[in-house]
């Protein structure tokens, strides 16, 4: 198999010309007649490698403004733009969210990462019951695995992230970018894969990874020349890249929505420090399936597409590579998984409205109704002087008043929100409760339970085996 190819990386290498179509995509295998081995890698440059990245990255703008949106609601931001209620005279309206949507979602998510987090064990690989101590070498072997995980600081982190994002968003795909056994969680605009990938690694061809990282962590990679080019690092791409480092939001193109609100979400003096003063390498990491077997990594800067690293068979197999997840079968795609945040979104909005509308009218209700001529509105005052109200002006007040049906707008709250709850349910069902005093009996079903949760869904990811591939 050939070397990477040597190329110059133009300014931004995002911009595919119409000869090289090289560019256009993976590489066509070229079998040999004879053999039927492929002559071409699947990925051949650091310049094609950029392109396949950056077009995926900007083809994913539509679904990151879907996940903004979803992640603008769950934050909580209120249902309309003040600045337009009070151009439209309406700033007086009730204008707060009730979190509606973060309600059902935070009380979701235990029900998936609590039975991993409570669980006895995190592995269930053992050795064949033939073999000699089998059984003592199988429990030790699970004890000090888990022992292992629960040790790692971002443990708990990358559990966490990957319950809300699989929930909210609908799928989740944490991977390997490195020789580390330890995954990172990404989130919905740092992972991206084409359109058509199916719900298990086996069916992934190539995944793109996004990732910042704090230009000091960067030149530390570097900082011996002769271990980085030894490493598969590009020395001359990562002076590029080290000296076009840019502030957090400053990746070297617009803001997508989803980053957007992510930085709303920080708050202002978090955001301005790191989008003025530290600095940041964003990098491309392109993780391949080649031809012949393996999966070779390819890593690039986002700004300038300049080259960082390549690293041949990195993994054996897409499985070693990455792990997807998914909460709903959809059409069996990646992406055809929508999660709950997708399907609450819309009724969290409704709610909202109705309960700043319910709020509304209540304080309308309110208050009393007065009959002046349009050219005396302003010259009415009202006084009061305990225990009375005194009208100044001409100005005559009405018996009517502004009805608020409390109860119709109870029914009506209760109503959208078991939709909501119905809808959020069919995702994770309630947990069961048990009646009366619990028992240890109880306690120990409830044990039970969760290991059996665990083990399923741990033997049901080929992509767990890295876990403990690197402990043995």
């Amino acid at each position: 198999m050939p070397k990477p190819l040597e190329d110059t990386i133009k300014p931004d290498a995002g911009e595919v010309s119409a000869e090289d179509e090289s560019l256009n995509g993976l590489n066509s295998p070229q079998l040999d007649p004879e053999t039927g081995k492929p002559k071409n890698r699947a990925v051949s440059s650091f310049k094609q490698a950029a392109s396949i990245s950056k077009r995926q990255y900007d083809n994913a703008e539509e679904r990151l403004g879907t996940a903004a949106t979803i992640s603008d609601k769950y934050a909580g931001t209120p249902p309309y733009k003040q600045a337009h209620l009070k151009s439209t005279g309406q700033g007086w309206r009730s204008n707060y969210s009730t979190n509606p949507l973060a309600s059902k979602v935070d009380r979701a998510t235990p029900q998936i990462k609590d039975p991993i987090k409570q669980a006895d064990s995190l592995t269930f690989s053992s050795l064949p019951s033939q073999r000699e101590g089998a059984a003592d070498k199988t429990r030790k072997f699970q004890d000090r695995t888990s022992r292992l995980f629960r040790a790692w600081p971002g443990w708990e982190d990358f559990i966490d992230i990957i319950a809300q994002d699989n929930y909210l968003y609908g799928n989740s795909a944490p991977g390997w970018i490195d020789d580390d056994w330890r995954p990172r969680a990404f989130r919905q605009d740092e992972a991206f894969l084409p359109d058509g990938t199916g719900q298990h690694a086996s069916s992934t061809q190539f995944i793109v990874y996004r990732q910042p990282i704090l230009l000091h962590d960067f030149l530390k990679k570097i900082e011996d020349k002769e271990i980085a080019v030894s490493a598969g690092f590009d020395w001359d791409g990562c002076i590029k890249a080290a000296n076009e480092a840019g502030g957090l939001r400053n990746s070297g193109g617009s803001q997508t929505d989803f980053e957007r609100v992510d930085a709303m979400r920080e708050g202002g003096s978090i955001d301005k420090t790191y989008d003025g003063e530290t600095k940041i390498v964003w990098l491309f990491h392109l993780l391949v399936r080649e031809y012949d077997g393996g999966v070779n990594l390819w890593t690039t800067a986002q700004k300038g597409g300049h080259a960082v690293r390549f690293q041949e068979g990195i993994h054996k197999s897409m499985e070693d590579a990455c792990t997807l997840f998914t909460i709903q079968s959809g059409n069996n795609h990646f992406y055809g998984s929508k999660g709950a945040g997708r399907m609450l979104t819309n009724m969290h909005i409704a709610l909202d409205r109705f309960r700043n509308f319910c709020a509304d009218k209540a304080y309308v209700a309110g208050l009393p109704i007065f009959k002046v001529k349009g050219k005396d509105v302003n010259g009415v005052q009202m006084h009061f002087r305990a225990p009375f109200m005194f009208i100044t002006g001409d100005a005559e007040m009405l018996q009517e008043q502004v009805t608020f049906d409390a109860q119709t707008a109870e029914y009506q709250d209760n109503k959208m929100n078991q939709q909501m709850e119905e809808i959020a349910g069919g995702f994770v069902p309630s947990a069961e409760q048990e009646a009366g005093t619990p028992s240890t009996k109880i306690a120990d079903a409830e044990r039970i339970k969760r290991q059996l949760a665990v083990k399923s869904g741990v033997l049901g990811r080929p992509c767990s085996a890295r876990f403990t591939a690197a402990t043995t």
